[in-house]
């Protein structure tokens, strides 16, 4: 009941935890998953694009964790600073962790999702990796998914499937 009443009266106030804490503040807990992320194609995803493209939104926006988080899933728009995180971090997938990110919040499957905590799915990597997108191959959600899965459900499964039964 506590968290029904956190849900219904405090989350819209927080704004749906947009607030970025940074990949650092999400190794605390999950080394493993921060160690897999780092030798992944998303932590080094800003070095495909020139300094021009990565002041450039439409690019930005897919090879940004912060423009990400400014602008939504947004392809145009102005200019975005260089001072943002680079690459694709933890919270451009999982949403801003300002109100999620802390242990006691993580312990809790229903609260965490109710602060911000977002569980990608295939519609998500499609936001960026689409048809119209550059590259050289066609994106494969599955062949895609086995190169970055990092998680999955508290019995040990992994994959598109797993995050299917992780999300109910």
């Amino acid at each position: 009941m506590a968290v029904a009443a956190l849900t219904a009266f405090v989350v819209p106030a927080l704004g749906f935890a947009q607030s970025l804490v940074g990949v650092k503040n999400c190794r605390r807990c999950h080394e493993s998953e921060y160690a897999r992320w780092l030798m992944g194609p998303h932590a080094r995803a800003h070095e495909s694009l020139s300094q021009d493209q990565l002041s450039d939104n439409k690019c930005a926006v897919c090879h940004l964790t912060s423009a990400s988080a400014a602008a939504g899933t947004a392809k145009s728009g102005p200019k975005v600073s260089l001072s943002v995180a680079k690459g694709v971090e933890c919270e451009s997938c999982h949403g801003g962790g300002k109100y999620y990110y802390h242990s006691f919040v993580m312990r809790d499957r229903e609260l965490s999702r109710a602060l911000g905590l977002v569980i990608p799915n295939q519609s998500h990597c499609e936001r960026c990796h689409t048809a119209a997108s550059p590259g050289l191959q066609s994106f494969s959600f599955d062949a895609a998914w086995k190169k970055i899965s990092h998680g999955g459900t508290r019995d040990g499964k992994h994959g598109p499937a797993a995050t299917a039964d992780f999300e109910k």
